[in-house]
This record gives C-alpha cells, sequence and structure tokens, in this order.
C-alpha cells in the first residue's frame, strides 16, 4: 500500500459539525483531508473520510464535514451581485 501524505491546504479546510455520539472536543474543531500521494481525499465506502485535527488523525462522517469558507473565499466565485 502507498504511503498517505497529508494535504497541502493548511489545517482548516473543514470544520467538523459531529453528532450527538461525537466527542466534545471534537465538535466544531477544524480538520484538513488527508490525501493520497495522487491528491485525491481519502474516502470510505459508506461515505466517511480520513481528515487530521491538529492532534490526531480520525475517520469521520463525510457529511458532517462543511468547508470552511473563512479558508476558501472563491466558494461564491459565480455570485456577481456585488459587481456593478
Amino acid at each position: 500500500m502507498s504511503e498517505m501524505i497529508q494535504s497541502d491546504f493548511p489545517l482548516g479546510e473543514y470544520v467538523y459539525h459531529g453528532d450527538r455520539q461525537s466527542s466534545d472536543s471534537l465538535r466544531g474543531e477544524l480538520c484538513s483531508a488527508v490525501r493520497r500521494p495522487d491528491g485525491k481525499c481519502i474516502r470510505g465506502k459508506n461515505g466517511s473520510m480520513l481528515v487530521a485535527f491538529r492532534d490526531k488523525k480520525a475517520v469521520v462522517i463525510g457529511r458532517l464535514l462543511r468547508k470552511n469558507k473563512l479558508q476558501h473565499p472563491d466558494n461564491n466565485a459565480g455570485n456577481d451581485r456585488d459587481k456593478e
């Protein structure tokens, strides 16, 4: 199996929302996707995703992750309302 690498994105690519069974220490924490050497995220067959928090790596449910808009301001690139 090839070696896994950490993404080039800084910590904070995603915010983990968690659910009622999630650890309180992880809810609302910033995390980044752990990526394969070809740059793709490591995803499981059931929608899980391998992410790296500040101090550890964990497999979480992908539906509970949200892109961090502060880290990726280009998410609203198609919004032309402010341009006039």
